[in-house]
């Protein structure tokens, strides 16, 4: 499928701007900034929920479960979700969105505060964020393209998947200290303020300036029309399939990089510490790189797709702990890069009017293949190894990557005349 030759031509000069150019316009800059300070207040939760968690009940398998309830949601409302964007201001949604999650997240500090928090709380409160988290995911991810020209969307999206890798850089340990010193409650009300602050950020967002897309004209059918306009187009349909094999067998990095650590090359916290960190430093180096290069890498989103599955067989065959760490930043890298090329192409591929239900899905195949994936690659730690859990992951890159090239293959051939036009 090609878009029109404006759209090639945006494209193009997409391909030829300055690394950081998305960042002198104001309302992407004030984005970044919001978004960045939102990411790192959630690792306050995400933390402190663990632990307490494990403090209350030492139990994998309670922690499992209060995890899982806040990406199940996700499965059943995902496509609701991406109609819902394509008919309304991403930057409305995200408001609501950031208010709800503030309100949550206030009125856990009252329940840990008043001492009546049990692992029952938990769940429920992690069941209220995941129903927030099919809106917000997506919106996060689709308000960019509105925020800047459209010669510099590719870069912008490049730039903004460093937002949650700048934020695995410092929010561990900054939530590790504040846990240790003044508790969860604490914990969760930073990551309260950390969502209103976003919410400020984005209701100073200078509205006359902004690149809305084309609104759905109705809501009656409109996730069914998503789904027939995907089974009408085939580069579409494949992306968005290998993006969800790829997110349930390689994209385990939090259970894969710390099985690796603790059992391969018997390490400790801080090893486990020192190794993610090498993962979101290059994730952040890939989100700068990216930025630049992204309109082009999208073109080739199969390469980009193997690239990670390399990056994987690297990191699975380190012989020592020091050399799996100095491979970390690799696998940073080309998962930024890919994860960036799939929305990026998404939104090639994909009408406007539609990109909301297509970048759903990718946010559906990306996370919400998390509770599956996790058991399937848990198995595999503990019948084979970690190792081999990475040499998985890899598989399904190279699996993954061989399927996107004979997809782009056959549109080539047919927008040059040799087969048949989609019906």
């Amino acid at each position: 499928m090609t878009r029109p030759t404006d759209v090639d031509a945006a494209d193009s000069a997409a391909s030829r701007v300055a690394t950081f150019a998305s960042m002198r316009v104001p309302n992407f800059r004030r984005y970044f900034v919001g978004q960045s300070l939102s990411s790192v207040g959630t690792w306050f939760h995400t933390l402190a929920l663990a632990l307490v968690v494990v403090d209350l009940t030492d139990s994998g398998a309670a922690l499992g479960g209060v995890v899982a309830l806040q990406w199940l949601p996700l499965l059943a409302l995902g496509s609701y979700a991406g109609a819902l964007l394509d008919r309304h201001d991403p930057r409305a949604v995200l408001v609501v969105t950031n208010l709800v999650s503030a309100a949550l997240g206030l009125a856990l500090v009252a329940v840990t505060a008043g001492g009546d928090l049990d692992v029952w709380w938990l769940g429920v409160f992690s069941l209220g964020y995941g129903l927030v988290l099919p809106f917000d995911r997506p919106a996060v991810q689709i308000l960019p393209v509105e925020l800047v020209a459209p010669p510099l969307v590719s870069n912008a999206l490049g730039l903004s998947s460093m937002i949650q890798s700048l934020a695995r850089l410092v929010g561990p340990a900054l939530a590790g200290v504040a846990f240790a010193v003044v508790g969860p409650a604490w914990c969760f009300a930073i990551n309260a303020v950390s969502y209103l602050l976003a919410t400020a950020v984005l209701v100073r967002l200078d509205r006359a300036t902004l690149y809305p897309r084309p609104r759905a004209a109705s809501a009656a059918g409109q996730v069914r029309k998503g789904f027939a306009y995907l089974a009408r187009h085939p580069e579409l349909r494949t992306l968005l399939g290998v993006n969800a094999l790829v997110g349930l067998l390689a994209i385990n990095f939090l259970m894969v990089i710390t099985a690796m650590v603790e059992i391969t090359f018997d390490g400790g916290g801080l090893a486990v510490g020192v190794a993610h960190s090498a993962n979101a430093l290059g994730a952040v180096v890939g989100g700068a790189v990216v930025g630049s290069k992204l309109a082009r890498l999208s073109r080739r989103v199969d390469l980009v797709c193997l690239a990670l599955g390399v990056a994987l067989v690297v990191n699975a065959m380190a012989p020592t702990l020091t050399l799996f760490v100095l491979a970390g930043p690799l696998l940073g890298l080309t998962f930024v890069a890919y994860q960036s090329t799939v929305l990026d192409t998404c939104h090639r591929l994909a009408r406007p009017e539609m990109f909301g239900r297509m970048a759903s899905l990718v946010t559906l195949g990306a996370m919400g293949t998390t509770p599956a994936g996790s058991v399937i690659v848990g198995v595999v730690i503990d019948v084979w190894s970690p190792r081999a859990a990475l040499a998985v992951g890899a598989a399904s890159c190279g699996v993954g990557a061989v399927l996107l090239a004979a997809t782009t293959t056959v549109a080539t051939r047919r927008q040059a005349g040799v087969v048949g036009p989609v019906s």
